[in-house]
């Protein structure tokens, strides 16, 4: 199991904040709790896999979309509403701070 901030340990985040000096002093679940359970998977079943050294700046940066992710999903999975690839696009663009759009908007 990972440990929080191993000294020299990277930083393992897909973007980094600017404010990254590159080395995690934290730990970041990379699929998010509240996203397992709605799949119901116990959060404790997956933690080994699921944990990544990170620095705090880029996990506050990843988790600034998780609220609004959730939300998507929940729409798709009991709701029934389907989300076309435009519609997801949009979201990415209003707010996920993480993931930076290729230029055709992949």
């Amino acid at each position: 199991m990972l440990e929080r901030g191993g000294e020299g340990e990277k930083c393992q985040a897909a973007i980094h904040h600017p404010k990254c000096n590159g080395y995690a002093d934290n730990i970041d679940h990379f699929t998010p709790k509240c996203i397992l359970k709605l799949f119901r998977i116990a959060p404790e079943d997956q933690d080994k896999n699921n944990l990544v050294p990170i620095n705090i700046h880029c996990h506050r940066l990843k988790d600034a979309s998780t609220p609004n992710r959730k939300k998507l999903l929940c729409g798709q999975l009991f709701n029934g509403n389907v989300v076309s690839l435009d519609d997801y696009r949009t979201f990415r663009d209003k707010y996920d701070l993480v993931y930076v759009s290729s230029p055709d908007g992949d």
